[in-house]
């Protein structure tokens, strides 16, 4: 098997040569350190790659960049908000971040509300292709597509300290834009569903440390999911969402969704459900794919083989398991630790893993 079929016969819940270890594209790039880990077993996941276009006929952008800052100007019928977004950060943070949100009252919601409404999606299938076509057997590209309507509102509009207050404060408005948000992706879903990707990323944010609350992950979170996966898997899509974050508050919810991969499950010791909890508490409903705990590498390469051994007993005999890495290396610890992980996977991750 190649490194693509080797992947996917495991989220076909069939067996694999080998435990499938799987990098994002942004964080490693191309160059002699990703040949020689690709070589020694790494594959590379395109993970969220647009396949629409999305455009604003009635809403008229105005960017101003001072230093790192962008400052960004919305202007709609409606009324005009703005936000701040620091840029230039480094690899595998993102590349950008929103340091002050559009809203700053809840009276801003009307604007935003337009905005979303105003938003048209429009297939555009081109880069994926290529990307399909440059990848190969050394890796997979998968759709990418906007978190979940709540994770969207507070990281892209909002902020996390207005939807706190708003969440108690003024319920009917958050409530009223979470659906406008949900209407509306469910048009994009709709587009991913006729497309020829067959993965489809769902980059959201859960975890107990955001949204430790299972009432508010059962009311915004679930419906939306399931709404969603119904649509994709009408076309027999393989769904993906992103859990990140300190799942054990909402391990038992997390059971409900009718997702086909829990994706970055992050275990100990960033993380505070382990793998083998997790897998006893889901059973077969899911592939987890795991992010390998980024501290890990400020302690060591020998303590990266201890933690690298220690998830791969925990995923025996292997099925429905991917290791991988999602974000945050450290710079300086990147390729020591990367071809520790490699190497202790190379050497321990053939199927089927003993669990002694």
């Amino acid at each position: 098997m190649n490194l693509r079929q080797n992947l996917m016969a495991v989220l076909h819940r069939e067996e694999p040569e080998h435990i499938p270890w799987f990098l994002y594209n942004e964080l490693i790039g191309r160059g002699s350190l990703e040949r020689e880990l690709r070589d020694m077993g790494l594959g590379i996941i395109h993970a969220y790659t647009p396949l629409y276009k999305v455009e604003y006929p009635h809403v008229r952008i105005e960017d101003k960049e001072v230093g790192s800052i962008l400052h960004r100007t919305i202007h709609t019928p409606k009324g005009t908000v703005s936000m701040k977004i620091r840029t230039g950060l480094k690899r595998g943070t993102g590349g950008r971040w929103i340091v002050e949100h559009m809203a700053r009252d809840v009276s801003d919601y009307k604007v935003i509300k337009f905005i979303v409404e105003d938003t048209v999606y429009s297939p555009d299938y081109e880069l994926f292709l290529q990307l399909e076509r440059d990848i190969g057997g050394d890796g997979v590209v998968a759709a990418g597509v906007d978190p979940t309507p709540l994770t969207k509102l507070w990281v892209d509009y909002v902020g996390l300290e207005r939807l706190s207050i708003d969440l108690y404060k003024h319920p009917r408005e958050l409530d009223d834009l979470v659906q406008t948000i949900s209407q509306k992706q469910e048009e994009a879903y709709r587009i991913i569903a006729e497309s020829p990707a067959e993965l489809v990323w769902c980059g959201d944010q859960i975890g107990g440390g955001i949204i430790a609350s299972p009432k508010i992950f059962k009311k915004y979170y679930l419906p939306a999911l399931q709404r969603y996966a119904d649509t994709l898997h009408a076309k027999h899509k393989i769904f993906s969402v992103h859990m990140d974050g300190s799942l054990k508050s909402l391990k038992d919810h997390i059971r409900e969704v009718n997702a086909d991969i829990v994706e970055a499950f992050t275990p100990p010791p960033m993380g505070n459900l382990t793998l083998k909890e997790a897998r006893e508490t889901w059973g077969d409903k899911f592939v987890i794919w795991t992010n390998f705990p980024e501290s890990v590498f400020y302690h060591g390469p020998q303590e990266v083989r201890k933690q690298t051994i220690r998830l791969l007993r925990e995923a025996a005999p292997g099925d429905r398991v991917v290791m991988g890495m999602t974000e945050d290396m450290p710079p300086d610890l990147v390729e020591e630790g990367l071809r520790t992980v490699t190497k202790t996977i190379r050497r321990y991750g053939r199927y089927p893993i003993s669990p002694i």
